[in-house]
């Protein structure tokens, strides 16, 4: 039997990981091309959802940024993540990701994610996926 509600949901989840794939990558590159935010910058996040469906470790080092999707199931397979954000589901992701305000605290107030470990690691994440937007942003004015 067909159920929309069902489906809707699996296209939600997918896209939710696919968005966050994007998003790392897009500031991959980024960071390749303007290195000078991450160049001595040390840290490891850890992406969960309560579902085990999405799972993204991202690390800095040094300039470098290396993006790890594995599922696993030891509950905490990354004992040196600096941060680890678990989402409570897509939705939680997306406003976390992508609200214009960035109130950090209301999500984490709301329930919407779980941190474990050091806040300012995170704040330092929304930074960084921030800034690669806004330099896009002010590329596209110099050019015009």
């Amino acid at each position: 039997m067909f159920d929309p509600i069902g489906m809707a949901k699996w296209l939600e989840d997918d896209a939710t990981e696919e968005f966050l794939d994007i998003l790392l990558e897009m500031m991959k590159g980024f960071y390749l091309i303007r290195p000078k935010y991450t160049k001595n910058f040390t840290g490891s996040y850890w992406f969960k959802d309560k579902d085990g469906k999405v799972s993204i470790l991202v690390k800095f080092h040094n300039g470098e940024m290396e993006i790890s999707k594995n599922p696993h199931p030891d509950p905490n397979p990354y004992p040196e993540t600096s941060v680890i954000v678990d989402f409570k589901d897509s939705d939680s992701l997306r406003r976390f990701l992508l609200d214009v305000k960035k109130d950090i605290l209301k999500v984490i107030l709301n329930n919407e994610i779980q941190v474990t470990g050091n806040y300012n690691y995170l704040y330092k994440f929304v930074f960084l996926a921030n800034h690669p937007i806004h330099g896009l942003l002010n590329l596209e004015n110099e050019l015009t």
